[in-house]
Parts: structure tokens; C-alpha cells; sequence
């Protein structure tokens, strides 16, 4: 009876030393698609003595790397414990664990602990862009799509192409939007000159670094002249939904308030200007009837020292000089 007791702790001892794994913080690696890299088996705190490093074990230690729980069967392990990968895909992202699996001597069990934790990051061209939808009408088309992903690089352009569908093996050749190259920002295109009842297909794909991604297509038939007008009404309905949301919209709109406020100043301004000149020269020709008719009633009239400065009460923008019974007046000023 104790005998089977104590094969029975060994057996659970030996279990429990065999899945028995260690904590550590993942690093993170990026490589572009078809490239090759190395995944180095150290902790997160050594990775800038990745050459000098090599992991701590013994002589009945062995190292080796799984993926997500998985053992890699086409990988090279090289002695200081790097993961060597070659030509890498998609598929290659993941999460990489190094361990070191120590066995006790003719013991059969194990113990296993983690050493380092690397997941991997492919970067690729772009996947192809999802939620393609066709808006119909009977000559031109509206065309939508969303991106869900970049590839791990910048978008740099979006490329539509579109091709009438026939039952001839020498199908018609694909035609390119204008721009050929639209920018990543832009989510929809209007294509025109399509024929009426006629079936198209549509491909979208957007490039990065790396080049071109993958396409999405889609089908649609464009409708009779008839239909045209409901199918319009929703294609500019959609058009005048992206004008609103333009930002031009609040541009315009300070542009033309700039302008029509200048507008008003300067109408106020000239209107005032008008005012006064035009009470100025009625006050100046009473002015001079005045002083005509005083030289005409008394024509050996002379002021203080045979000289008089006649001024207009309250104006100074015009004087008269009265000498020997003449009127020398000085220029008025200039109204507009």
C-alpha cells in the first residue's frame, strides 16, 4: 500500500513538473514578408547583448521554441538558442516561446520553464480592402470600399479598375479610373461612360512599401434609362452627403462673410464721404454770394491794415482773402 502511494506522488510530481512554465514579458520583432529573421532566446532585459548572450543551461538542458502552444517542425535552432526562420509568411506571425526542458539524472520526469517570449510581426502589402459595394445606374457607377488594414506600412495609393463582362474569350480591356492613383484617404469614386444594361466587374486594391495587396471584386450590372432616374437621385444624394461634410463648406462660408463685410464698410465709408461734400459746397457757395454782394454794396470796404481773413464760420477747409475788393480763395478739398 505505500509502495502504490509512492508511485502515485511520483506520477503527479512528474506531471506537474512537466507543465510547470515561467512568466516573462513578450517582445516584440517586425519583418517584412519573404525576409528572413532571427528570434533570440533571452529575456526582454538582455536584448542589447543579443550577441554576447547565450542562455544558462546545463548539460541535460534543451532548448527548444514553440508557437502558441505548437513545436515547429520547419525551423533551425542554433546553438547559442537563436530561432532562425527563413522566407517568412503570413502565416509565420505569432507568438514564439523559447523554453528549456531540464530532465534529474535516469529520472524520467522533466521540469520546463519559459525563457523568452517573442512575438513576431509580418509586415505585408495590404489586405484587400473590404465592404466593396456597387452603386449602379444606367452610365455611371459609384463605387465604395473600407480598409481595415495597412500591412503594417503607410497606404500610399488606392487603384480602381473596372471591365465589361462578356462571353468572348478576348474580354474587353480593364479600364483605370482618373487618377489612376487615388489617395488613401478617399473611400468612394464615380465612374462614368458605362453603357446601359451591362454587366461590369470592379476591382479595388490599395499599395504600400511593399507594393500592391490584395484585390476585392465585385459585380454589378448597370440599369436601363429608365431606372436611371432613381438610381441618380440616390448617386447624388450621396455625392451631396460627402459636399456637407467637406470642409470647404466653413471656408466658403468665412470667405464670403470676409467679403460682404468689407463690402459694407466701404459702402458706409462712401456714403459718409458724400454727405459732407455735399454739405461743404453748400456751405461754400453762400459763402460767396455773401461776400460778392458786401463788396458790391460797399466797394471801398477794407479791413484792419487794408487786409481781411475771411473764414467760414465753423469750416476750415476753405478761406477767403479780401484785398483791394478782390476774392482769392484757396482750393477746396477733393470729395469722392
Amino acid at each position: 500500500m505505500a509502495k502504490a502511494l509512492f508511485c502515485l506522488l511520483c506520477l503527479w510530481f512528474s506531471v506537474c513538473s512537466a507543465s510547470q512554465v515561467d512568466d516573462v514579458s513578450v517582445a516584440h520583432v517586425y519583418a517584412d514578408i519573404g525576409s528572413n529573421v532571427s528570434l533570440p532566446c533571452l529575456p526582454q532585459s538582455l536584448r542589447s547583448n543579443t550577441q554576447d548572450y547565450t542562455p544558462a543551461v546545463s548539460e541535460n538542458t534543451l532548448l527548444l521554441w514553440i508557437r502558441e502552444g505548437k513545436t515547429l517542425q520547419h525551423s533551425r535552432v542554433e546553438e547559442n538558442g537563436i530561432l532562425a526562420l527563413t522566407k517568412i509568411t503570413r502565416a509565420d506571425s505569432g507568438i514564439y516561446t523559447c523554453q528549456a526542458e531540464e530532465s534529474f539524472g535516469y529520472s524520467e520526469s522533466t521540469f520546463i520553464r519559459n525563457i523568452a517570449q517573442v512575438e513576431l510581426h509580418v509586415k505585408t502589402t495590404p489586405p484587400a480592402p473590404a465592404y466593396l459595394t456597387v452603386y449602379p445606374s444606367s452610365v455611371l457607377a459609384l463605387v465604395t470600399w473600407k480598409l481595415n488594414s495597412t500591412g503594417g506600412y503607410p497606404i500610399k495609393s488606392i487603384s480602381v479598375i473596372y471591365q465589361e463582362v462578356t462571353d468572348d474569350w478576348n474580354n474587353p480591356a480593364w479600364h483605370r479610373t482618373y487618377p489612376e492613383e487615388l489617395k488613401p484617404s478617399i473611400t468612394q469614386v464615380e465612374i462614368y461612360k458605362l453603357h446601359p444594361n451591362t454587366t461590369y466587374k470592379f476591382r479595388v486594391w490599395a499599395s504600400n512599401k511593399l507594393g500592391p495587396g490584395d484585390y476585392a471584386e465585385v459585380m454589378a450590372t448597370t440599369k436601363d434609362s429608365i431606372d436611371d432616374q432613381v438610381h441618380g437621385s440616390h448617386l447624388l444624394t450621396s455625392s451631396y452627403e460627402r459636399f456637407q461634410s467637406s470642409p470647404w463648406i466653413l471656408t466658403l462660408a468665412v470667405l464670403i462673410g470676409s467679403v460682404g463685410f468689407t463690402v459694407l464698410v466701404l459702402a458706409f465709408f462712401l456714403l459718409q464721404n458724400r454727405r459732407i461734400c455735399s454739405r461743404r459746397r453748400t456751405y461754400d457757395s453762400s459763402d460767396d454770394m455773401e461776400l460778392v454782394t458786401n463788396i458790391i454794396v460797399n466797394p471801398n470796404y477794407q479791413a484792419e491794415n487794408d487786409r481781411t481773413l475771411l473764414t467760414n464760420e465753423g469750416h476750415n477747409d476753405r478761406q477767403a482773402l479780401l484785398t483791394c475788393n478782390f476774392i482769392v480763395p484757396r482750393r477746396p478739398a477733393v470729395c469722392l
